[in-house]
């Protein structure tokens, strides 16, 4: 019994030691690389990259904006349109940035352009009578830009996921342009109406001819 136990420990190390030698790839020849199945394809092409980033610093603008917007403006049309595309600002952004995650790209920015930072201070001073243009003037340019870049992506982008973001955002962001233009066309023909004129106090009525 006592024989048997070194001639059994001697067949069990032959076994290991056959078993590493054919995990061990021969002197010279390269070993081939194990690759996660979720990592392929989420290499972003250079038109990829510049539409996450440039989707994530306008989102952060209006985003801002338009919670200023929704508290500040005495205009009921500007409020409510100012609060719903501040709102469907951050699910869009929040969705982007899901879907770029596993991606691990650099740091996403994390605050709007000089630009955008700028408009903010215009419109922390501005005047009641000002406030309302401001925004949405600004929002009618940023809106058009913003079509533009989801164009870009839907024609030029190369990742399947982030064309089909675009195209799915393309209609929300077409509809808040156009009412954007036409609360900008209400208040420009508002602020250029003849103002009636109240006859004074005790006056008596002209007669008509």
């Amino acid at each position: 019994m006592n024989r048997l136990l070194p001639l059994t420990l001697l067949l069990v190390l032959a076994q290991a030691v056959a078993v590493a030698a054919q995990r061990t790839p021969a002197a010279g020849t390269a070993s081939t690389p194990v690759v996660d199945p979720a990592v392929i394809g989420l290499q972003l092409s250079p038109q990829d990259r510049s539409f996450v980033e440039q989707f994530i610093v306008t989102g952060l603008a209006e985003i801002e904006l338009g919670e200023m917007a929704g508290q500040r403006s005495r205009h009921a049309g500007v409020r409510d349109l100012a609060r719903r595309m501040a709102s469907d600002r951050k699910a869009a952004n929040q969705r982007l940035t899901t879907l770029v995650a596993p991606m691990k790209l650099a740091p996403l920015p994390d605050e709007p352009t000089a630009d955008h930072k700028t408009l903010v201070l215009q419109l922390e001073s501005a005047q009641a009578a000002d406030f309302d243009r401001l925004y949405i003037d600004g929002q009618v340019r940023d809106h058009e830009d913003q079509i533009s870049l989801l164009e870009m992506e839907v024609s030029s982008g190369d990742h399947p996921e982030l064309k089909k973001f675009a195209a799915d955002l393309l209609p929300v962001v077409r509809e808040h342009l156009q009412l954007s233009k036409q609360l900008a066309t209400e208040m420009k023909e508002a602020s250029t109406a003849p103002a009636l004129r109240t006859p004074a106090t005790g006056a008596a009525p002209r007669n008509a001819p």
